[in-house]
């Protein structure tokens, strides 16, 4: 063998190990931005305690709105016999309708559940998720940005007047989340 061809195979070695490597910083990168955009719901990572569910009537939910660090928002009554109300420490404001008694505190997925996130600069936080592949498309509505999750039972909502918050539906009914959302029904609590 010449010494070109060693050097051309030493070569071909070493891009494959670049790649490799840039390779799992995309793949960790991704699964960073997934994380932080979608919301980290473990929150021991973040030495935080979870803030303890409390179950409200409709007067009492919007009675709570000005005791929340930032908006929260809700969509609306919707045939809710119950509201589960839950405000964490970093920020995280959900809101989950509950239905056919339910208890408060229910681990059962299978409540339409709205959530609203601190989240500074949330729309670029779209468009990253979305040129990494996890949420389907980025779309602008009327005062507003929306981002289909890839299961089809959640959207993400940037509102044009709040950048900093991220605003999360989620209906166990396939598109019923982005029907809510492009009905107008998404609104601030209060």
């Amino acid at each position: 063998m010449t010494t070109d061809e060693e050097r051309a195979k030493t070569d071909l070695k070493v891009r494959r190990i670049r790649f490799g490597l840039l390779a799992l910083l995309v793949v960790a990168a991704g699964a960073f931005l997934l994380i932080k955009v979608l919301g980290d719901d473990d929150d021991s990572s973040s030495g935080d305690v979870a803030a303890a569910p409390v179950g409200l009537s409709k007067t009492e939910l919007l009675d709570s709105a000005g005791d929340f660090t930032h908006v929260a928002y809700w969509v609306g009554p919707q045939g809710a016999d119950q509201y589960e109300l839950t405000d964490t420490p970093d920020g995280r404001i959900y809101v989950r309708y509950l239905t056919a008694g339910a208890d408060v505190g229910s681990d059962a997925p299978n409540f339409l559940t709205v959530g609203t996130y601190a989240f500074p600069a949330a729309k670029k936080g779209l468009r990253t998720a979305e040129s990494g592949g996890q949420v389907e498309s980025v779309e602008d509505g009327p005062g507003y940005t929306v981002a289909n999750g890839l299961s089809g039972n959640n959207v993400y909502v940037v509102f044009d007047d709040q950048p900093d918050l991220q605003v999360e539906v989620f209906s166990p009914q396939p598109g019923e989340a982005r029907d809510l959302v492009d009905s107008g029904a998404l609104k601030p609590i209060g």
